[in-house]
């Protein structure tokens, strides 16, 4: 995982063939705030303590997502910290569909603009 992260490139080699494709991406990470996950939230009572959740944050931050992610731990800052209230799956579902519509549109216009200045015509609306 380092390998992609540092060179933005992702190498596949099997017998035949090598093939070599693009791999900028970003690492995006969620962990919960204690085992039980409700630590905090104002909507849904948790049942860990705050010395549990202490120990749980203390141990994601020393140990656990260090052995997940090994040596890229070491080159990279995980300091962002965001506590985000419970959502439910239908409310991340329709955030991912914004997202993704979001996406569709400005690729879209990009399409647009590179072929209204290149003379040809426009992809239909």
């Amino acid at each position: 995982m380092r390998q992609p992260l540092e060179d933005k490139v992702v190498t596949i080699s099997r017998a035949q063939a090598t093939l070599t494709f693009p791999a900028s991406f970003m690492l995006v990470a969620a962990v919960n705030p204690c085992p039980c996950g409700y630590y905090g939230d104002a909507a849904r009572e948790g049942t860990c303590s705050l010395s549990t959740a202490r120990r749980y944050q203390r141990g994601i931050r020393c140990g656990r997502l260090a052995t997940v992610f090994g040596p890229i731990w070491v080159g990279f800052a995980f300091d962002l910290n965001y506590n985000l209230p419970y959502l439910s799956g239908a409310v991340i579902m329709v955030i991912g569909f914004l997202i993704s519509l979001v996406w569709v549109v400005q690729e879209r216009s990009e399409v647009r603009t590179a072929s209204s200045s290149a003379g040809r015509s426009t992809w239909p609306t």
